[in-house]
Order: structure tokens, then sequence, then C-alpha cells
């Protein structure tokens, strides 16, 4: 009994060393939010890792269907099934439905997987992630490629301190893994691009372990500072960052907050310094014992689209409660 007492008074002193381990309010909405599965883009494989135009006409995403003449079969697996590499896929809404899935051209996807599509606010950028390019030397592992009448251009690598903080933690994780026993630390999964195109999110950390949100800012002369981690970071597992329209609501998936269970869905602001104002938790029915990650807003606030288990969902947040939505 002493020993258990002393490892609760040790535990609670330490917890009380992070304030983020404070738990983050739970939004409670006025009236039921109508959630709903969008068939049309899902498939029994993974979609996720999503983006939407501010005007919500467009919808960007990775999914593992393959159905491409370079689609790799089995390169991974998702829930213990065969999965193709990733590739980025768009669907253009018309009226109140979104249409049959198109996937981009091999200017931007390849056999090797390509994640984490952002779409610039007038539709002719598109920022992505791919390792299965020579992606050290030629400014990855993010890239954008131009939209060119109704083709997607080369892609040119963003560079900068984001190259340079992937060069770095990956020949860190070879030097202290030189036989690849491990898996990686510096896997993504999830980036953010404000819709000014100067402030870049990314998770970071082991795909199938606790992953981190880092930040960067392109300066005046175009070049990307090197990515930091953001206070708002657990001792668990952060991932699927958004920034909304406003450029500073920035809404993220975590387990280190407390919630239902699984990876939880959680909006916060962030200061000019970086730091960030008190965390939310966005409430039923957004989060449940599920993994619930993803959360994006078109830039009204009343259309948002997440992913839950592999799966796009769509809410109708018009009547949610004001604290859901960017400013």
């Amino acid at each position: 009994m002493h020993y258990k007492l002393s490892f609760i008074l040790l535990f609670c002193n330490v917890m009380a060393g992070y304030a983020q381990f404070t738990a983050p309010r739970i939004l409670r909405h006025p009236t039921q939010i109508r959630v709903e599965r969008l068939d049309v883009l899902n498939t029994l494989y993974r979609e996720t890792n999503i983006n939407v135009t501010p005007d919500g006409k467009y919808l960007f995403f990775m999914s593992g269907r393959g159905q491409q003449a370079w689609s790799t079969p089995s390169y991974t697996t998702y829930n213990g099934k065969p999965e193709h590499d990733g590739d980025i896929w768009y669907s253009q809404k018309n009226g109140k439905q979104w249409g049959l899935p198109q996937c981009l051209g091999q200017n931007v996807n390849t056999s090797n997987g390509e994640d984490e599509p952002n779409i610039s606010p007038d539709g002719q950028v598109v920022t992505f992630q791919s390792w299965g390019r020579p992606w050290e030397t030629s400014g990855g592992p993010y890239y954008q490629s131009n939209l060119v009448s109704t083709s997607w251009g080369n892609a040119v690598g963003l560079g900068g301190g984001i190259n340079s903080f992937f060069v770095d933690r990956a020949k860190a994780h070879k030097r202290e893994d030189p036989l690849g026993l491990s898996n990686n630390d510096y896997a993504t999964d999830g980036a953010t691009l404000s819709s000014d195109g100067n402030t870049f999110i990314v998770a970071v950390g082991e795909y199938d372990g606790n992953m981190d949100l880092y930040i960067s800012h392109k300066n005046t002369y175009g070049q990307w500072s090197y990515l930091k981690r953001l206070a708002v970071s657990t001792l668990g597992d952060e991932r699927s960052p958004f920034l909304a329209a406003d450029g500073k609501t920035l809404y993220f998936a975590s387990d280190g907050y407390g919630g239902w269970g699984g990876l939880d869905m959680f909006k916060t602001i962030l200061k000019d310094n970086d730091s960030n104002e008190n965390i939310i938790n966005l409430g039923s029915p957004f989060n449940t014992y599920l993994e619930d990650y993803g959360f994006i807003l078109t830039a009204s606030g009343n259309e948002a689209y997440f992913v839950r288990e592999g799966d796009i969902y769509f809410a109708d947040t018009k009547d949610a409660d004001p604290e859901l939505k960017p400013s």
C-alpha cells in the first residue's frame, strides 16, 4: 500500500507539471447535428487526410484504393488487410452531392505513395507529401504542383527548413538504428498549410506510435523555417492538424487530452509566438469511442468533414455551438 500511494503521488506531481493535461472543456451543441457517411467517396480501403477548398466545392484526400496503372498492390496494410500505395484523389461537389472521385495524374502520384494534400484557396496549387521521390535532394518530402490548364505540373519541393528537418531526423534515425529494426520516427500523418501559404504544420513521429505537431513559417524571401514542436503536443499522440481559413484556428486529433477513447478531435487558437489558447473538445457527435480525426471546415464554418475509422464523414454545422467555428 505504501508503494502504491507513493506511485500515485509521484504520478500526480509529474502531471501537475504539464498544464495541457487539464481536461479540456467539451462543447455541448444546442441541437442535434446531422452526420453522414459519404459513401460515394469511401471504399473498402482507407480514405484519410482530407482537405476542402474554402468554398466547399472540391474535396481532396488520400486513398489506398489503387485502380491506377502505377498502383502497387499490398504496398502496406490497414486494419490487418493489404492496401495499395496511397494516391491523391479529389471530388467536385455539384449542388449538395459529391461526384465520383478522380485521381490526380502521375506528375503528383507515383507507385510509392502520396498523401496529405492541401489545395490552395483558388484551387490552382496542391501541396502534398511524397516519400517515393528522391526527397532528401529534391526539397521534399513535401512538394507543390500547379494546375496548368486541366493537368498538374511537375512537383517542386518546399525545401528550406522543412526539408532540413526531415533530412536531419532521417540521418539521426539511421545512426541510432542502422539495421532498420524499428519504425522510423520521421513518419508523418497529416499536414496543413495556411490559406495565405505562409504557415505549415505537420504531425511527425512513429507512424504506429505517438506523434507531435511541428510548425514552420515562410519568411519574406520565400524560405521555410526549421520545423519546431508546438506546445499543444502532449506525451500522447497528436495527428491530423488543420488550420482554418483565418490562419490561426487549429483543429487536431489527440489521445493525450482524454475524451471518449482513441483519437478525439480538438480546437485551439494559435498565438503569434506559436503558443496556444485553451483547448476545446469538439464534443458529440464528432467524437466517439472510435478513432475520430481529420476535422476540416469550409470558410463559412457551416460544413465540416472528418474521418472516422478510415471513412470520410460530413456534418452540417450551421447550428452547432458557435465555438466550434473559426473566427
